[in-house]
């Protein structure tokens, strides 16, 4: 069998907090998930020997976030979410219907 391990999951939301708040938050965590955003700023203020994981919407990657988890010594892993086919093939629909429009005037 598997061994089980109790963890603590706390839900954090950087813009209700003032920066001593945020910072002390970071600096006791051993796991920060994060979508890309700007919060991942905070990750400067992991340990070392933390793990940040950032999570990208579909097909977007650029970060400098890992370069931030490098010098910190903080271990880093990145996740791309999968697509919403149907609100993509919704969007794409809207711009098809759009482009007829302005073609018509």
């Amino acid at each position: 069998g598997g061994k089980e391990v109790k963890v603590a999951i706390h839900i954090t939301h950087f813009e209700n907090m003032t920066y001593t708040e945020q910072v002390k938050a970071v600096t006791n965590t051993n796991v920060l998930i994060a979508p890309h955003d700007e919060s991942l700023t905070n990750a400067i203020f992991l340990q070392s020997k933390s793990t940040v994981l950032e999570i990208f919407p579909f097909s977007y990657h650029p970060s400098v976030f890992h370069w931030y988890a490098a010098l910190r010594g903080v271990s880093y892993l990145s996740y791309m979410a999968e697509p919403d086919t149907e609100t993509f093939q919704s969007c794409i629909e809207e711009q098809s219907t759009a482009g007829e429009d302005v073609k018509s005037l």
